[in-house]
């Protein structure tokens, strides 16, 4: 009886000190409009060329970086220099072995718009694709019930993602350099 009784303490304690490990994970801060209290990335880069210029360099910059661009984008307004778009993000479970798995997909909206001198850029409504959408901002409330011990890792593949892809659209949004191959 007596190794059955430690048994069972050790079986719990080693639950719950697991449950007390995964949860004490720390939730990434995640960027939030302070009028929407969604989540969003946003910002103005200034870079060389004329709205067009940049509409044009952007357009070439999403049919490299996206595998099928023209599921992508939503809007491409030439006249009015603004490009729309909605894309999904693959999200992966951690288990405790290391080993990644599928998880689901996480949906998000993003917005590009063009001015001489410089681009803006808003890439918000992240929302989780199960039986209907669901914002993801639910993540960052520990005491929500979709709270489980993979979603702060589920926010830093989306925060990854998405300063990744800030990173190569700025760098695929600067002037190409010309050579000038003379004989």
């Amino acid at each position: 009886m007596k190794n059955r009784t430690f048994f069972i303490i050790c079986l719990f304690s080693g639950f719950f000190f697991g449950l007390q490990t995964a949860f004490s994970q720390e939730i990434p801060v995640m960027p939030l409009n302070p009028n929407t209290n969604k989540i969003e990335y946003s910002g103005v880069v200034q870079v060389e060329g004329t709205a067009d210029e940049l509409y044009v360099r952007c357009i070439a910059w999403i049919n490299t970086f996206f595998n099928n661009a023209s599921s992508v984008t939503k809007v491409r307004d030439r006249n009015n220099t603004l490009i729309e778009g909605v894309h999904r993000i693959r999200i992966l479970n951690k288990l405790e072995d290391g080993t990644e798995l599928f998880a689901g997909h996480v949906q998000y909206d993003f917005k590009l718009q063009f001015r001489d001198g410089r681009f803006r850029y808003e890439i918000n409504n992240f929302s989780a694709r199960e039986m209907s959408r669901s914002p993801i901002e639910k993540w960052l409330d520990k005491n929500d019930p979709s709270f489980t011990t993979n979603t702060p890792y589920h926010l830093e593949q989306i925060d990854k993602f998405v300063k990744d892809l800030i990173k190569d659209m700025t760098e695929g949004m600067q002037p190409k350099v010309e050579v000038n191959e003379e004989w």
